[in-house]
């Protein structure tokens, strides 16, 4: 089997919207199964971190990578 990627290719705005929402929901989900847990110890803690610490870590890595808006002419802000 290859260990070759195909580094270029394409993935639409909307398509990263789509993973976007999908992790933020799944963040969400991860956010209430902690908060419901009974024992505060519990190594299921642990693995709930850990995967929220991985979603928040791609999420930043999209933020970062986004191309923002920026006026060329002046525009009032507030």
């Amino acid at each position: 089997m290859s260990n070759r990627t195909n580094k270029p290719f394409r993935i639409e705005p909307a398509d990263l919207d789509l993973v976007e929402q999908a992790l933020r929901a799944k963040a969400a989900e991860l956010s209430r199964r902690l908060l419901d847990s009974q024992d505060p110890q519990a190594t299921t803690d642990e693995h709930i971190h850990l995967q929220m610490s991985e979603i928040q870590s791609v999420l930043g890595k999209l933020h970062n990578q986004k191309i923002w808006h920026n006026p060329k002419q002046y525009a009032p802000l507030g």
